[in-house]
């Protein structure tokens, strides 16, 4: 899961203006992350996710990302490339 986690937060930090809503620091974070776009309606967003099969939820004014340990790291990389591509078009 850990490992899960790293590669999340990794790619989730090369999208520019994206906020981290949790914890991402080693010792402080959980199996999951909520992260923000300033200027992005998150809901909006959540819903262009979901029709992208990209599977997170709506929580807390951000949209929250929790791999689990047997998910496999191309789900997450293809989850990350898309909230790129979605914030970025």
């Amino acid at each position: 899961l850990r490992q899960n986690m790293q590669l999340l937060i990794d790619g989730l930090k090369t999208i520019n203006n994206l906020d981290f809503l949790s914890p991402i620091q080693t010792d402080y974070r959980a199996g999951i992350v909520t992260v923000t776009i300033p200027g992005c309606d998150s809901l909006s967003l959540y819903n262009r996710l979901k029709k992208n099969n990209v599977i997170c939820a709506h929580r807390g004014g951000g949209i929250r990302f929790s791999p689990h340990f047997y998910t496999p790291k191309e789900k997450i990389l293809s989850a990350v490339d898309t909230l790129h591509e979605l914030v970025t078009s």
